[in-house]
């Protein structure tokens, strides 16, 4: 692989960073050998996340979206088994967990202030994920990559937490909610009937990459949420 890919290169070394970023959970939708926008967007966010995550030296990583010596050296550190292997964990199994820690979770992830509108959501969460057999954590952390924790524009206005039916051309009837939890039942059954069902087109199993796949289409939806659900599971130790 060449030294330092940058937007604009082209060939095999290309291709090759591509499959890398792929076989990590980024759902690529180029798989071509032209280092597009959308690549250096995903390299960006796996430079983030290195440096994020696991506390790498802060000198040594520049959040550029261009594969140079550095970014090199942390593509031949990680792999789908050490890197975020939580895009690829089963979504299904729901953890021995209560509603107020998730509560507790949702008080203490990164900044409190931000978190206090899904306070106290802990059971609707917890009761959603038991219903449907989806892990809770799996769509809190949906939340807090759609809406930043029920902060965004949609959330606010329209309790749509997820940014469901929201989309460039504008949002549908679908979009507009009454309360937190009518819009968090309401995309939990959706997650089951469309993404975890095996008889729906748009199956493709029971993981984040699996989900996203057909869910959303930012390429780095996958490893943002496992990143969060990551997080979320390293401090759930604590209690």
């Amino acid at each position: 692989m060449r030294k330092i890919l940058r937007q604009g290169n082209r060939g095999a070394d290309v291709k090759a960073l591509k499959q890398y970023l792929r076989s990590l959970g980024f759902d690529l939708n180029n798989m071509n050998s032209i280092f597009d926008y959308e690549l250096k967007v995903e390299v960006s966010v796996f430079q983030k996340i290195c440096k994020s995550l696991w506390f790498e030296d802060d000198k040594s990583i520049l959040i550029d979206g261009v594969s140079g010596p550095q970014t090199k050296k942390l593509i031949q550190k990680y792999n789908p088994n050490n890197f975020l292997p939580e895009v690829y964990d089963d979504v299904t199994i729901i953890p021995n967990i209560t509603s107020y820690q998730i509560d507790t979770l949702i008080h203490d992830f990164k900044n409190p202030k931000a978190n206090r509108r899904l306070y106290g959501t802990g059971k609707i969460w917890l009761d959603m994920g038991k219903l449907h057999k989806i892990n809770p954590l799996v769509m809190l952390c949906k939340c807090i990559q759609e809406s930043a924790f029920g902060n965004s524009r949609w959330a606010l206005k329209h309790n749509n937490l997820f940014g469901y039916a929201v989309t460039d051309s504008g949002p549908t009837g679908e979009a507009y909610f009454k309360s937190l939890k009518q819009n968090i039942e309401f995309v939990t059954s959706k997650v089951r009937s469309l993404f975890l069902d095996p008889d729906n087109w748009r199956y493709c199993g029971k993981t984040l990459f699996g989900i996203e796949l057909y869910y959303a289409t930012a390429a780095h939806n996958p490893i943002l949420k496992a990143y969060y659900w990551k997080i979320l599971k390293e401090m759930l130790k604590k209690y």
